[in-house]
């Protein structure tokens, strides 16, 4: 155990890629759910409370400057960062406590960023969860921090 993650070995790294993969396509195919907007993420690494996004951004999330709303910046923060913590609690559901997003700088629109969500610490009741989204020379555009709730309840 490190950080209250199971630790499995390297080749579980393959079935938490797939894993995330699931959980993503179940989140951002569903049409009343606030992740459909994410709909053409594309998961690049996911397992054991991690996950790496790529996103190309659309034009219809734009705020008044004509780059990414602050706003799909702090969904991002929110979805990315709990798909990472759902590949280490299957099956369990979360709710946010906590959410908070610092901006750097814009991210263009078109353009491909990565988003990078970790699982900091995983308690019994409580995750801390962060996430970075990078832009393509990866130059940090924003950092969220995201503390999450866990229910006893499974889904």
């Amino acid at each position: 155990m490190s950080n209250g993650i199971d630790d499995k070995s390297k080749s579980d790294s393959i079935d938490g890629l797939k894993y995330a993969k699931e959980v993503v396509a179940q989140r951002v195919n569903l049409p009343h759910r606030f992740e459909n907007i994410f709909k053409d993420i594309e998961i690049i690494s996911g397992g054991n409370g991690n996950i790496v996004c790529r996103y190309t951004i659309p034009k219809n999330l734009s705020n008044t400057h004509g780059s990414l709303h602050g706003g799909i910046i702090a969904s991002l923060v929110d979805a990315v960062s709990t798909w990472g913590l759902s590949t280490a609690t299957k099956h369990h559901r979360h709710i946010s406590v906590d959410l908070s997003v610092s901006y750097m700088r814009k991210a263009e629109l078109g353009e491909t960023i990565t988003i990078e969500g970790k699982t900091v610490k995983l308690g019994g009741r409580v995750a801390f969860l962060t996430a970075t989204l990078l832009d393509k020379n990866q130059k940090i555009i924003a950092t969220g921090k995201h503390t999450k709730l866990i229910l006893e309840n499974k889904l």
